[in-house]
């Protein structure tokens, strides 16, 4: 399905039924399929929308979107215009970060809300520059050869040794999205805001999965932010990196389901 915005269309997938929509937003560099074998299992009892971000996936590059909260506030609109009340919104790394803008811009839009292997703090000034780089060799080689590199570092040594055509998959999609779309996702990142503030702020329940072996958002980091929301149900994964929700599936929809559940 296409939903258009400021101009260009937007592609998202809207399956099951219920009272309840469980939204889920995809980080970098990935599109919606992410989360597969999550929309499969869970939309047995619940509604599922899963958009493609601008530049990523089905839907087109918009150079209108420049900030997180641009793209949440696209993620927002696309939900009203499908009359959707108080989702559950389920953030992926960058996907997160556009859930936390939206908590920010929208505090009684969700019901609740997740965090799939992200982090509420800002970049790093280190970790700015690394982007800034990968910018820069974007431009100069094109994304191709990054997402080569990028993609098997999101994942726990072992499972990229078990799991080469799983990566394939994974490199052959995000070389498809524009190289623009990927460094203009790399741009809101180096200048989104820390949020932790939202988490101090939220009366919602909170999800937050944590893989032990992450480098992207670091078990340290999300120990200091898994105690400030009123309520959180944290899920902190032995043996797994950056991609929880590929890494550790069964797990994930056990704990998404229950989570949903309880609300």
């Amino acid at each position: 399905m296409f939903f258009e915005y400021k101009g260009k269309n937007i592609y998202y997938k809207k399956i099951g039924s219920g009272n309840t929509t469980l939204v889920f937003i995809h980080g970098f560099p990935e599109d919606g399929s992410i989360f597969d074998k999550q929309t499969i299992f869970l939309s047995e009892k619940f509604q599922i929308i899963v958009p493609d971000l601008p530049g990523a996936g089905q839907s087109a590059y918009n150079d209108k979107l420049d900030s997180v909260e641009a793209f949440g506030q696209a993620i927002v609109s696309l939900l009203q215009y499908e009359k959707i009340e108080k989702p559950i919104l389920l953030g992926h790394s960058m996907g997160g970060y556009i859930t936390l803008a939206i908590e920010e811009l929208y505090p009684n839009f969700s019901k609740a809300f997740g965090f799939i292997n992200s982090t509420a703090f800002a970049d790093t000034e280190e970790k700015k520059e690394n982007r800034r780089k990968s910018i820069a060799l974007m431009e100069k080689y094109g994304s191709a050869a990054f997402v080569k590199k990028a993609i098997p570092g999101n994942f726990s040594e072992n499972f990229v040794k078990e799991n080469s055509k799983l990566m394939e998959q994974l490199i052959t999609i995000a070389s498809s999205f524009p190289k623009e779309g990927l460094q203009r996702f790399y741009e809101i990142m180096i200048d989104r805001p820390d949020l932790t503030s939202i988490l101090k702020q939220t009366h919602k329940p909170v999800l937050f999965f944590i893989g032990a072996e992450d480098q992207a958002a670091p078990l340290s980091d999300l120990l200091q932010q898994v105690k400030l929301p009123q309520t959180s149900h944290i899920h902190i994964l032995p043996n797994v990196a950056h991609m929880s929700m590929l890494e550790a599936p069964e797990s994930v929809n056990q704990w998404i389901l229950d989570f949903v559940l309880e609300k």
